[in-house]
């Protein structure tokens, strides 16, 4: 008769564990076939709509206890690290720990270095999980989010590359208006994910908070601040706080961050150019100000 090792039994409870938490975000998981370190591939959504990027997510199952004071310790292969840090898809490390039945979760690429893990001397590095690492349906929803928002970082990282690359071409003129249109179309499409543009308006909650930047720019305004705050700059303080809020806690790559500033700043002045007058009116009084 065959027999089931308790090794395969507590992988299938870690891999069950960790499934739990990804259907109630609404993510739908799949068992890799060819393991080559990674266990499940994960297709999340944002509504209705399956995201343009795939997870994947390494279970692993221990019967070791955490510490005293609280925190998992786990050792790791070096080489599994920088396959998981390199790799070009996000990928998680998820650990289930059986005499706690908790689940921990860590970004291999936000966690090791590749050069560390290039360099290192020893065949295996010690990961410590605690509080800030335990898994639940919150800190998966904001996992996921990182890699949405990073995923639109790489796309207009991507494009900002050709551009460059074009420079010394003949051609430079006509890809360079290409590029331009399709960078645009990228942020206009992370505007509508993040439910700053509801089609091609700009949400009335999200005006509101330019407006309220706006204003506290000028207030802060001292006549021995160097440089000038433009309208755009309270666009994209009101974008990270509006992202901040509906993904957990998630920042923008300064590539969002800028276009998507610029793009939605363009929505906001011809929907509601009355609002907007007024908004630049916070800058040219506080510029006023200062030359006083």
């Amino acid at each position: 008769m065959s027999q089931m090792p308790p090794s395969h039994k507590l992988a299938n409870r870690a891999v069950l564990a960790v499934s739990s938490v990804l259907a109630e975000v609404g993510a739908l998981a799949e068992h890799v076939k060819n393991d080559y370190g990674e266990d499940l591939i994960v297709q999340t959504s944002l509504g209705d709509s399956a995201d343009n990027f795939t997870l994947l997510i390494q279970v692993k199952g221990t019967q070791r206890a955490l510490n005293a004071d609280g925190v998992l310790s786990i050792s790791f292969d070096v080489q599994h690290l920088y396959r998981w840090a390199s790799h070009s898809q996000p990928v998680l490390v998820c650990v289930y720990s059986e005499p706690s039945k908790r689940l921990h979760a860590f970004s291999p690429r936000h966690s090791v270095s590749l050069w560390e893990m290039s360099t290192s001397r020893y065949k295996s590095k010690t990961i410590r999980l605690g509080a800030a690492h335990e898994f639940s349906a919150d800190t998966a929803n904001r996992f996921i989010w990182d890699c949405r928002i990073e995923h639109y970082g790489r796309m207009l990282a991507w494009r900002e590359s050709h551009l460059a690359y074009a420079a010394g071409s003949n051609e430079f003129a006509r890809r360079r208006n290409y590029a331009e249109r399709e960078l645009s179309l990228i942020c206009f499409r992370f505007l509508q994910d993040v439910g700053v543009l509801v089609g091609d308006d700009v949400l009335s909650e999200f005006r509101q908070k330019v407006e309220n930047a706006s204003r506290s720019f000028a207030r802060e305004r001292s006549p021995s601040a160097s440089g000038n705050h433009r309208p755009v700059d309270a666009i994209g303080l009101a974008l990270l706080g509006h992202v901040d809020e509906i993904s957990g806690g998630s920042g923008l790559p300064a590539v969002v961050l800028e276009r998507c500033s610029r793009v939605a700043s363009i929505f906001f002045k011809n929907r509601h150019p009355e609002e907007w007058q007024r908004i630049e009116s916070c800058f040219v009084a506080s510029d006023l100000e200062t030359e006083v």
